[in-house]
């Protein structure tokens, strides 16, 4: 009986074996014929397509972007921007552009391209900011919106009519009136309407609006003078940075007119201070002082001490 029993646990066996054979068989060959197949990953866009499709559309809506197309990296530095920035407008995302925009506006058209030439100064402060690339950043999707406002319509200076300009010139010859050349005349013209637009004053009260405004900081005493030379150095130094970024020689810039207009106050004070002996050196204290050799600083006649000057 015993032999009986045996005989059946070694079949039973024999057919288990044989069946787990099989399937190590079959397992050990699939690896085999998957090895061809090539698995697909979904890319961040593809997941936040499927996560979250509401917000996906409305980024779409905003930037024109192949999102499909980029890295991981720049997909999740852009959609964390825009995020930042509507955060920062207090709007949805599907709003952020229009909101942007209608804040703009408030400002004259022809400063279009000042906003440009600011806005895409800040895109280096932003991606070192938030570690990001700069072609991810805010600032560079706003730049774009800006060109893209400014090309809907048109040059501004374009549209000025030809008596207008006349009148413009006119006006500019008083200002500025060693100014002969063509292509000076043109290149003021266009900072001067900037100026006059940006300070909400006509054209031909700049001058005197911005003089104005100076004299409020100063208050006409020796002690306080060294505040004009001060600003005639920023001045100068605004200039040429200036000059870069609206596209004008760096004489015609803004600047360098405040700069003519400042320069021209600060030695009929040079003049008036000394008349009123209340010019002291700082190294002897003495106060018989004298203009130096290019009028743009006072010499001392005791000591010989320079100062003063730019």
């Amino acid at each position: 009986m015993i032999w009986i029993i045996l005989a059946l646990l070694f079949l039973v066996l024999s057919i288990y074996l044989h069946k787990s054979a099989d399937r190590l068989e079959n397992s050990s060959m699939t690896p085999s014929q998957d090895i061809n197949i090539e698995t697909k990953s979904e890319s961040y866009w593809e997941k936040y397509l499927r996560d979250y499709p509401s917000k996906a559309k409305s980024i779409t809506s905003q930037i024109d972007l192949e999102f499909a197309s980029m890295t991981d990296k720049d997909v999740k530095e852009i959609i964390s921007s825009v995020e930042r920035m509507a955060t920062s407008l207090k709007c949805g995302i599907s709003e952020i552009k229009e909101t942007y925009l209608k804040e703009i506006s408030k400002y004259p058209k022809e400063l279009l391209p000042e906003m440009i030439a600011s806005t895409s100064r800040e895109i280096k402060n932003e991606a070192n900011a938030y570690k990001i690339s700069p072609n991810n950043t805010m600032t560079s999707i706003m730049v774009r919106w800006l060109k893209e406002k400014h090309d809907s319509i048109g040059n501004p200076d374009a549209q000025v009519t030809k008596n207008a300009e006349d009148d413009e010139i006119k006006i500019l010859k008083e200002l500025c009136p060693f100014v002969t050349e063509d292509i000076d005349i043109k290149e003021r013209l266009k900072s001067l309407r900037e100026a006059s637009l940006l300070c909400n004053c006509p054209m031909k009260d700049l001058k005197v609006f911005y003089l104005s405004d100076m004299k409020q900081s100063y208050d006409g005493s020796y002690e306080h003078f060294h505040y004009l030379p001060e600003t005639l150095k920023y001045l100068a130094g605004k200039s040429l940075e200036k000059a870069n970024h609206a596209g004008v020689k760096p004489d015609n810039t803004i600047y360098t007119i405040l700069f003519e207009w400042l320069n021209d106050f600060v030695k009929e004070e040079r003049e008036r201070l000394l008349q009123a002996n209340e010019v002291v050196c700082p190294r002897c204290n003495g106060r018989h002082i004298k203009l130096g050799f290019f009028k743009d600083e006072f010499e001392c006649n005791t000591c010989g001490n320079q100062f003063g000057g730019l």
